[in-house]
């Protein structure tokens, strides 16, 4: 007995735009025909047939073009949107996996970390310190220049003749009291000791920084043995 052989035969379905390029020549209408007819431009026409989709506007404005160029050679519009449907997803899973292949070495290559960044890292850090020191120290210096005085007395009134003036401003600051130059130490400390006539006593202080800046303070004293 002789066993019979199958073979498969594969049946190829034709694209959508061969499909409407075949249909639109057998009806022997040309592309400016339909392009006037359908308001359609020709080259969305031409674009259709060759299945060049990324050229081509949105989907829906594809969508109704399909539908004027079915109807205008009196096709059956759904089958065409479906088919439309397919062949738009497929290539769009196409133009989207390159994305995803290559997405993995390019979040390598972002976080990856050598020498070169560290150093280009370290240089712009101390590059972002050394402007915010340089800005701070410039504010600093367009202030008035601090003056405090630490020992006064409340009432302004004592019964000594000598008193000790002490009090603190920033190092770098010059000082003087009653026209009177006064050592400032490096912590910006100073302490000088005022012989008081008997009576009403005024101490200027006077406290200049490097832009000249100045800081004027007045101090009643009144001696009373």
């Amino acid at each position: 007995m002789k066993i019979p052989i199958f073979t498969v035969k594969k049946i190829d379905t034709p694209s959508l735009g061969a499909k409407l390029k075949v249909e639109r020549i057998a009806q022997k209408i040309s592309l400016e025909e339909l392009s006037f007819n359908t308001k359609i431009q020709l080259k969305y026409l031409q674009l259709m047939e060759a299945e060049e989709y990324g050229s081509l506007p949105a989907d829906i404005y594809v969508r109704g073009f399909l539908v004027k160029y079915a109807d205008y050679l009196n096709l059956d519009a759904e089958p065409i949107l479906d088919q439309f449907e397919k062949e738009r997803g497929v290539m769009y899973k196409i133009a989207k996996k390159p994305e995803h292949q290559s997405l993995p070495s390019l979040v390598q290559r972002n976080i990856s970390i050598t020498p070169k960044t560290i150093s280009i890292s370290a240089l712009i850090v101390l590059f972002s310190l050394g402007i915010f020191y340089v800005i701070f120290q410039w504010a600093y210096l367009l202030l008035p220049p601090k003056l405090l005085v630490e020992n006064f007395p409340r009432d302004g009134i004592i019964n000594v003749r000598t008193y000790s003036l002490e009090g603190e401003t920033n190092h770098g600051n010059s000082l003087t009291i009653n026209n009177r130059k006064i050592y400032i130490d490096k912590d910006g400390l100073f302490k000088e000791i005022i012989n008081l006539t008997e009576g009403e006593n005024i101490l200027r202080l006077l406290v200049k920084n490097q832009l000249g800046r100045v800081t004027k303070e007045d101090y009643k004293l009144i001696y009373q043995p």
